[in-house]
């Protein structure tokens, strides 16, 4: 405004008072919140933000036998984190958590891409015969048909639970052990 003033004497008299101010206002957040793109970077990220809680369901499924939960760090900013639930018969029931090892957008599409192929291979278990699902046959799967370079950016745990046979699989790929804990009785490791 100093700059722009019609009175002369109302101008800057110094270009050291002049550098001062720019130095200062460059500074300031309102300069930050006027550069162009900002708001459309936040909203960018808002949206990503959005496709990234999107690819898992919130709340967890209440299921007979099997209690279920969900605990999520709300200041992690995690995109691309995957994670889902399957009840395949009355009395079992997968799990699955994909987690991408590089941050950034890229994770975000190659999850929704795991997300897609893992929820169209469950549709296609569910509708034919869920009674003979093998809890590997999953995995079998993504071996086949996902590249190696997509598999090295993800962790991936998978866990199959069989209430009738007391029965628990555990998979895990870039994860570490998996900690049970009976009734009862103290926790043991589980390693694949």
């Amino acid at each position: 405004e100093k700059t722009l003033a019609i009175s002369p004497s109302q101008r800057y008299q110094s270009a050291s008072d002049l550098l001062y101010d720019l130095s200062i206002y460059r500074n300031s957040d309102e300069f930050n919140s006027e550069k162009p793109g900002h708001e459309y970077a936040r909203e960018l990220l808002e949206i990503f933000q959005t496709a990234s809680i999107s690819l898992s369901p919130l709340p967890a499924p209440s299921w007979e036998f099997v209690e279920t939960g969900i605990a999520r760090r709300s200041s992690e900013n995690h995109l691309g984190l995957y994670y889902d639930f399957f009840k395949i018969t009355p009395d079992t029931f997968l799990c699955l958590l994909a987690s991408p090892v590089k941050q950034g957008l890229y994770p975000l599409f190659a999850s929704a891409t795991l997300r897609g192929m893992i929820r169209s291979y469950m549709a296609q278990v569910l509708r034919n015969n869920p009674e003979t699902f093998e809890p590997l046959s999953l995995i079998r799967f993504l071996s086949q048909h996902i590249s190696d370079p997509f598999i090295k950016d993800f962790s991936l745990c998978y866990l199959f639970l069989d209430a009738k046979l007391d029965q628990l699989t555990f998979f895990g790929a870039g994860y570490s052990s998996l900690i049970h804990i009976p009734d009862g009785s103290g926790p043991r490791v589980l390693r694949n």
